[in-house]
């Protein structure tokens, strides 16, 4: 059954879709009629990108502190990428006031620590002038209207969409709004207008939403303009740029550590270093995992492998489950395999598809667990604000992040477990 939101989110798309594309420009102003306040519709446009998190925030679980925008490990080695995304942003070369970047890679690749970097290095370049930010995909899909106020704001834009590959009405509605706002832009009076989209691949995705939306196929089709993939290699390939990482890991973790807990002394670096010789670890994540674990547990980690090292962060993630469901005060018996179920529905889900909306979807979902049946909706709300705070991420709830840790956590998890509820998920 179609719910009144993405009813509302079609209505919106449909002009743009079909053989005759509709003037971007001119439907976005209709959009934004409503609000005749021009201030009141950029605030409500800026609303519509994430605002920082805050950088100290501790839920207690390990996987916190290998997002992107809560690691205490510092940024290095891309500045040859940030060199050619910063030219790529302030070239206007044959009045290229438009683009559109879609960095690609595999999750662990570093693709969100290097928007979120870029971002943040543009805004201490720029100030004032760069409005912009990683967009609330959920927020364009629930108010799209609030896309009119761009038209208004003042300055260069630079907007960010992690996910991308999942939300794909929202993009639609994203870029047809930077078409509109190109569509603005009057001589002496021009802004840069800049959208990256983050995908774990390039897809057929992007070919196909050409099709549905001629006005996104005609910008795609320009010389030199258009959706530039942009793969982002691997950080680091040689074994003395993964001694360097690990390193680096180790040490902000053993400065964070001691910082943040009581009680808790400087641990020396190992000798010999980890051997890090697999190809897995050419991506940074899991070196940085490494670092973590080794920290924790030394040699008790044992094999410094991706699946030991994996499944080391699953185990302590079942405890942070266990011990927040504790601490609401529910029932002793959610814990084990029942909070596991939950765990791996919503990383299901989450990867699978645009992620979790609101709190009445994520009910409904944890409705469809075998061992949650029977359990009133507040309990199932309550376990849902447990992964809500855990695992920050695009949607309302999300489920098991990284990526890295969340496939992992489905690929230990038994098909049958999986089909069991596979026809529940059609419905609810």
């Amino acid at each position: 059954m179609v719910d009144k939101t993405t009813l509302k989110i079609v209505e919106r798309l449909a002009p743009f879709a079909g053989r005759i594309a509709a003037n971007p420009l001119n439907l976005l102003v209709d959009m934004g009629k409503a609000t005749g306040d021009a201030a009141a519709r950029q605030r409500r446009a800026l609303d519509l990108l994430h605002k920082e998190a805050e950088p100290d925030l501790m839920p207690g679980n390990e996987a916190w502190l290998l997002h992107a925008n809560h690691s205490p490990v510092p940024f290095d080695f891309r500045d040859a990428e940030m060199a050619d995304f910063k030219e790529w942003f302030f070239d206007t070369d044959g009045n290229r006031f438009l683009k559109w970047r879609l960095v690609t890679g595999g999750s662990g690749r570093g693709k969100t620590r290097f928007a979120r970097e870029f971002i943040r290095s543009l805004k201490h370049e720029m100030g004032d002038h760069l409005i912009g930010g990683f967009v609330d995909t959920t927020a364009v899909s629930a108010r799209p209207d609030d896309l009119s106020g761009f038209l208004d704001v003042r300055g260069d834009v630079l907007m960010i969409v992690d996910y991308a590959e999942r939300f794909h009405d929202a993009v639609a509605l994203l870029l047809h709004a930077t078409l509109a706002m190109e569509q603005k832009l009057k001589p002496g009076f021009e802004r840069r207008i800049r959208v990256i989209l983050i995908s774990r691949s390039s897809t057929e995705v992007w070919d196909r939403m050409g099709s549905r939306y001629p006005q996104i196929a005609l910008f795609r089709a320009r010389l030199n303009g258009g959706l530039e993939i942009c793969p982002l290699a691997p950080l680091a390939e040689t074994r003395e740029e993964r001694n360097i990482a690990f390193t680096a890991a180790y040490e902000a973790f053993d400065a964070y550590f001691t910082t943040h807990w009581t009680d808790i002394h400087s641990r020396p670096m190992p000798h010999p270093l980890p051997d890090l010789s697999d190809d897995a670890f050419k991506d940074v994540l899991l070196i940085h995992l490494a670092a973590l674990a080794i920290w924790h547990d030394g040699a008790q980690v044992g094999d410094v492998s991706r699946d030991n090292l994996l499944g080391w962060l699953l185990s302590r993630e079942r405890n942070a489950w266990d011990r927040l469901l504790d601490d609401r005060g529910l029932d002793a018996t959610l814990q084990g395999p029942p909070i596991e179920q939950v765990a791996t529905l919503l990383t299901y889900v989450s990867l699978g598809g645009e992620g979790i909306s609101g709190r009445s979807r994520a009910v409904e979902l944890l409705k469809a667990c075998p061992l949650m049946d029977g359990l009133p909706n507040p309990t199932l709300s309550a376990i849902a604000d447990i992964f809500r705070e855990l695992y920050p991420g695009p949607a309302w709830v999300n489920g098991v992040t990284p990526d890295l840790v969340g496939q992992y956590l489905l690929r230990v998890a038994e098909d049958e477990f999986l089909d069991e509820f596979d026809g529940d998920l059609d419905e609810a």
